[in-house]
């Protein structure tokens, strides 16, 4: 009997020895298996990778974006992430602030910021100031026009009566704000997130919404991680 019979009667024999081969097969199919998943990963990010001029031109183009042109954004998006100095432009562009301004009268923003509302500008007052605290920015006066925080906040409030203010809200429009910075655009940008994208229902009585992606947050848990699903019922 050669020596390899030897070994492998050795191995089907060595519980020990048998676990070890297992363990060795496994580990190899995992390393095929990776290699195999960063082949397509990486050939994944070439595909979708774009130039500034790609950027450019997407922000620029005034017709909808057509399906081929939504996929490549949306795995640039993902892989490659937004050039900075586009991320408020191609923000303003998918929210399509325009579309959301174009069917109001256009002084409305200016009217809503001057609409007087206590109970909000109350609210506001407070979470102006906490809002970010630690960057330091919307420091001016809220009274006096010129904070942009309180502005979009308090105007959004008077335009969905509904809604209104609520805590939360001010984190959505600082993050637009420190991106976009052109207030009135971060206010229609922020009534298209709320309306054409349903996000307000987040807000509405009985929350909606949230329920709605908790139950499909549940359901994925249930599948994927049943374990820490039990764990956080229990």
């Amino acid at each position: 009997m050669d020596s390899n019979q030897n070994s492998r009667s050795t191995a089907e024999d060595d519980p020990v020895l048998m676990i070890h081969e297992k363990s060795r097969k496994l580990r190899e199919k995992q390393a095929r298996y990776i290699q195999k998943q960063n082949s397509r990963l990486i050939k994944s990010q070439q595909s979708c990778f774009l130039t500034d001029e790609d950027w450019s031109h997407i922000i620029a183009q005034v017709k909808p974006l057509n399906d081929s042109q939504v996929s490549a954004l949306r795995s640039a998006i993902v892989h490659q992430g937004v050039p900075e100095q586009l991320r408020g432009k191609l923000w303003a562009k998918l929210l399509k602030f325009q579309e959301s301004a174009s069917g109001h009268l256009f002084n409305l923003y200016s009217k809503l910021t001057e609409f007087k509302n206590e109970e909000v500008e109350n609210l506001l007052e407070k979470d102006v100031d906490r809002t970010m605290s630690e960057l330091k920015l919307w420091r001016e006066e809220i009274h006096c026009g010129n904070n942009k925080l309180f502005n979009v906040c308090k105007a959004y409030a008077n335009y969905d009566n509904e809604v209104g203010y609520v805590q939360g809200l001010n984190y959505i429009v600082a993050l637009m704000l420190i991106h976009i910075q052109e207030e009135e655009t971060v206010f229609w940008c922020l009534v298209y997130l709320m309306h054409h994208k349903n996000w307000r229902l987040v807000y509405t009585q009985n929350f909606p919404k949230l329920k709605s992606m908790c139950r499909v947050l549940e359901e994925r848990m249930r599948n994927e991680l049943p374990r820490v699903l039990r764990h956080l019922q229990e």
